[in-house]
């Protein structure tokens, strides 16, 4: 127990301002009692050389005599005189120690008290009967002053209290609540008054340390609270002293560093990262030690093979580190621009654009592609500009489109056409997009692209036009021609077809059914062109045939007539079969019976 500094104060007062009544130590020489032997002694010598002479043995007798009665005075003379400074210097320590006594008694938050050899309450100040809320103290006079203490600080009083009475001053720290109950620890100094057979009753000082107490344990609360935030954080955190040795690191640490927290606390940080000393990493944190400015480092660790992100901040002894391992984020970060990248690139090359418009407040936003596709200026009201330049018959459209996501509809498709830079000049796109409800737009946010489809508008018109010339021609043609699908069905037909004209009418004339089983099914009384016509169609769709020709005579109408049937792979990717057929000129109908 380390003594309090009242202890030490009060033997430095003492010697401090003893007075002018101390004794000081004296020569062996200057003492009363040595001189006095001495000239008892050299008298004696005088008697024995007087004899020696064969001088009278009066004078002899009589030097010795005279020598001690003249010394024994002086030595009385001086005992008295020490006797009483060593009775003055006893009364100025006794009046320090009562001036002492009267300062600790009047003290704020101080109780003095005297308590007999055997724990016994004799006296208390005024001042500690205020402190313990004690109205009347005849009624603890001679109480157990060692029972007011219980559990560890029981103990501790004891001890304290038992080398008190062996004459060692002694102190302790325990609770003990006052007569009305109120919480209170006291630190507590046991000073033994010394009698003639040794301690005759003990000063027993106490100091009301409950502020303190209370201070100390709301920071060991705020302590224990800040270690447990550092241990649940999931970034690892160390603390460093000016000699750059690790002095404290939460377990996050422990595990990103990947060695034992005993061998880590007090290893010099350099000595763990040897390669970071003199890059990048070091320069920063040498920066932060010698400047006191806080700094964010990202880096990449080759003994460690990971990206890393630093947070260091200067403190008055040291440096606090904050670091994660970010080789996931980095990882991320690099697909996603790499992504990016290519949807931008995509985004040119298809002529694509991403838009978004919030449901909430009615905003819509465009990035950089979709204004450079509408030839829009950037920072422009997109919004209030694009249903300007939409067209007349395309905006009431498109408005509705938009209301009907306020009614739940999650999906967003229109094709709108917007003017150009020419007044004549209009341009197609495409607007497709879905609802999106995250916590930052409860209402919905609608997220989409958009296509300038101008030029497939074109190419699509231009393709309907030949169709339509091509079906023209085909349509004024005197054959029957038809296009059977890779399932055998018959997807378009000219109009001769249809009429069933200049073809079997079990061959031609309709749309809807299977054709190749129509064709098995015309089969029968000696006609078999529609079953090699289907074995035909089947082999080009198979792969296995080639294009063929056949003829063949069909009775209809009650005459007997010659037709020609072929059939064509249109396209191996479409696998689509083209089939004709001909009536064929006859010479001389053959009459039917």
């Amino acid at each position: 127990m380390h003594p309090h500094s009242a202890d030490v104060f009060v033997d430095a007062y003492l010697a401090r301002h003893a007075g002018p009544t101390a004794i000081a130590q004296r020569p062996l020489w200057q003492a009363p009692w040595l001189l006095a032997l001495v000239a008892a002694a050299v008298s004696l010598l005088a008697g024995v050389l007087w004899r020696s002479l064969g001088l009278p043995a009066g004078p002899a007798l009589v030097l010795p005599g005279i020598a001690v009665a003249g010394a024994l005075p002086v030595y009385l003379c001086a005992r008295a005189l020490e006797q009483r400074k060593r009775l003055m210097r006893a009364h100025g320590e006794v009046a320090l120690l009562r001036q002492l006594c009267s300062l600790w008694a009047q003290s704020e938050g101080a109780c003095l008290k005297e308590v007999d050899v055997h724990g016994r309450l004799l006296a208390m100040s005024e001042r500690g009967r205020q402190l313990m809320d004690v109205c009347d103290f005849d009624a603890l006079y001679g109480s157990d002053w060692l029972g007011v203490w219980s559990g560890e600080d029981a103990a501790a009083a004891r001890d304290a209290f038992a080398r008190a009475c062996a004459g060692e001053p002694a102190r302790f720290s325990g609770f003990c609540p006052t007569l009305a109950g109120v919480a209170k620890w006291w630190d507590v100094l046991i000073m033994p008054l010394p009698g003639i057979e040794g301690a005759s009753s003990l000063l027993v000082l106490s100091w009301d340390v409950s502020d303190v107490r209370r201070r100390a344990c709301e920071l060991q609360a705020a302590n224990d609270e800040l270690t447990t935030l550092l241990e649940h954080l999931d970034d690892g955190f160390c603390r460093l002293d000016r000699d750059w040795r690790l002095v404290d690191l939460n377990g996050r640490a422990v595990a990103l560093l990947q060695r034992p927290r005993s061998e880590l606390l007090g290893t010099v940080l350099w000595d763990l990262l040897p390669q970071a000393r003199g890059a990048e990493l070091g320069v920063a944190l040498q920066e932060v030690m010698d400047l006191g400015i806080a700094r964010r480092i990202e880096t990449f660790s080759p003994q460690y093979q990971g990206w890393y992100r630093i947070h260091a901040y200067p403190h008055a002894d040291g440096l606090y580190l904050f670091f994660s391992d970010i080789s996931r984020d980095v990882a991320s970060a690099q697909t996603a621009q790499a992504g990016q990248a290519r949807l931008r690139l995509t985004q040119q090359v298809g002529l694509f654009g991403d838009w978004q418009f919030d449901l909430a407040n009615q905003s819509l936003e465009l990035s950089d592609q979709a204004l450079q596709l509408l030839r829009m200026p950037p920072g422009s009201a997109a919004g209030q500009a694009l249903l300007e330049r939409l067209h007349p018959q395309d905006r009431l459209g498109f408005v509705a489109a938009m209301l009907d996501l306020a009614e739940g509809q999650t999906g967003f498709d229109a094709w709108v056409r917007l003017k150009g830079t020419d007044a004549k000049d209009w341009r197609h796109f495409h607007f497709a997009g879905t609802v999106i409800r995250t916590k930052a737009h409860p209402a919905g946010l609608l997220v989409g692209c958009l296509q300038d489809v101008t030029e497939q508008q074109r190419r699509e018109a231009r393709l309907e036009d030949a169709e339509a010339f091509t079906r023209g021609i085909i349509d004024a043609l005197p054959l029957a021609i038809g296009v059977v699908d890779g399932n055998g069905r018959l997807i378009t037909a000219n109009q001769v077809w249809m009429a069933g004209g200049n073809a079997p009418a079990a061959l031609s004339g309709c749309k809807s059914l299977d054709y190749l089983a129509r064709c098995r099914a015309a089969t029968g009384d000696g006609f078999d062109a529609g079953a090699r016509l289907a074995d035909g169609i089947e082999a080009l769709l198979a792969g296995t045939g080639d294009p063929f020709v056949f003829s063949y005579e069909h009775c209809r109408d009650g005459q007997r007539r010659a037709y020609q049937s072929s059939a064509l792979l249109m396209s191996t990717l479409t696998r689509q079969v083209l089939v004709v057929h001909e009536l064929l000129p006859v010479r001389q109908p053959v009459a039917m019976d």
